[in-house]
This record gives structure tokens, C-alpha cells and sequence, in this order.
């Protein structure tokens, strides 16, 4: 589909995109590259996260290996696994975004007000 490569950085402002589009990144079994989206990951959509770093290496849980990403993964800030619907990565402590799921909101735009997010500030995440 001609994917552009954001190359998110931390810090940086994103909008999760809207299901429909996500769902168009996925294969039959729900996944993007490997990648699961889980159901519990729509709460967030339309939501604007700040990015709270990029993931090019991953611990291969069968291996115990460390493997570099074909395609980075983005953790955001404020989206952590705390609660039911994140169960599925009890391993980690944030769910993993594809680039292809969000896209860079224009620092200058207003968020829009319909949307109840008050995560934007720094230090909320508790480690």
C-alpha cells in the first residue's frame, strides 16, 4: 500500500487512527507484520497520545533471543497495560503501535474537543 515510514520520534504528538483504517493493515488473523492489534487497543483510537520512544529490538519470548524489527514499534506515552482489556501483553509493560496506526498531529492543531484525553502531560505514566 506504499506505507509511509513516519520515523516517530519521542516526544512527538500522534492521533491513533480510526479503526477503519487500521483494520485495513491487517491481515486475516488481526495482525500487522506479526503484529497483533488487540480489540482492548480501540479504546484509544482517535485519541491523542504523545510517542514515548521507538522499538527496533525485541526479546523473542520462544528464544530468549534479542531480534532487531523489520518495522520498529511505537510505545506511547500513557497508553500502559494496566487493566483487563491489555491482558494479552502481560509480558510487557505498554502495548506496541505500528506506524501505519497513527498518524503526526500538526503540534500547532487544538485536539479535538470531543475527545476526553488529559494524558498529554508529561511524567503520568507510572513505571
Amino acid at each position: 500500500s506504499g506505507h509511509m515510514d513516519l520515523n516517530l520520534q519521542p516526544g512527538e504528538l500522534v492521533r491513533v487512527c480510526d479503526p477503519e483504517k487500521i483494520f485495513e493493515t491487517l491481515n486475516r488473523s488481526g495482525k500487522n507484520r506479526g503484529l497483533w492489534f488487540d480489540r482492548g487497543m480501540l479504546n484509544y483510537c482517535k485519541r491523542w497520545h504523545r510517542v514515548l520512544s521507538r522499538v527496533d529490538n525485541i526479546i523473542d519470548d520462544a528464544s530468549g533471543r534479542m531480534r532487531l524489527m523489520k518495522t520498529p514499534c511505537i510505545v506511547l506515552e500513557g497508553v500502559d497495560a494496566s487493566g483487563e482489556h491489555v491482558r494479552f501483553l502481560a509480558q510487557h509493560d505498554y502495548p506496541f503501535w505500528r506506524e501505519a496506526w497513527l498518524e503526526r498531529v500538526d503540534p500547532g492543531a487544538q485536539p479535538d474537543a470531543s475527545i476526553p484525553n488529559r494524558g498529554l502531560h508529561p511524567g503520568s505514566g507510572q513505571r
